[in-house]
């Protein structure tokens, strides 16, 4: 149940920053974002989750699924994100499908992630409601500090 409340409340914090009243999010909102993702993650580490990559370059799970209040026909996918290298990575997710069909996956939070660090990455997937689709195919495409691809691997099913 926490896990639940926290990652509803890592939700609210992204809703809340990117569809604030105010015209741009400041450095503080978003390294507010960035830590309660990461106190998520810590909260988590001893789960076991479909693990989707593990190798040099990072370890990526897939945690979960959900849809944030007042967000209809959108589902947010949760990754535990573990960056195995000594720099900067940026983490996407490409050619996404649900039953053979192209979809968009956008990120929701901030998918770069500093070296040896470990945290949660939020994506959007515009369109959807979580009762839709019961799997997602996609790519994983790791990129460096320059978005050069260092990492792209053959498509990959995530079952929730």
């Amino acid at each position: 149940m926490k896990k639940i409340f926290m990652i509803a409340a890592l939700a609210a914090s992204l809703c809340l920053s990117a569809c604030g009243s105010s015209a741009g999010s400041s450095a503080a909102d978003t390294q507010a974002a960035s830590a309660e993702t990461e106190a998520a993650a810590s909260e988590t580490e001893d789960a076991s989750y479909q693990t989707l990559l593990d190798d040099s370059t990072a370890k990526i799970e897939y945690v979960n699924v959900f849809e944030a209040n007042g967000l209809q026909g959108d589902t947010y996918m949760t990754l535990k994100v573990k960056n195995n290298t000594d720099e900067e990575i940026t983490v996407s997710l490409e050619d996404a499908e649900i039953e053979g069909e192209s979809v968009t996956v956008k990120p929701g939070s901030d998918n770069s992630l500093a070296a040896g660090k470990e945290t949660q990455m939020t994506f959007l997937i515009k369109g959807y409601t979580m009762m839709q689709f019961e799997e997602l195919t996609c790519k994983i495409n790791i990129q460096d500090k320059s978005l050069s691809t260092i990492e792209e691997t053959d498509p990959i099913t995530i079952i929730k």
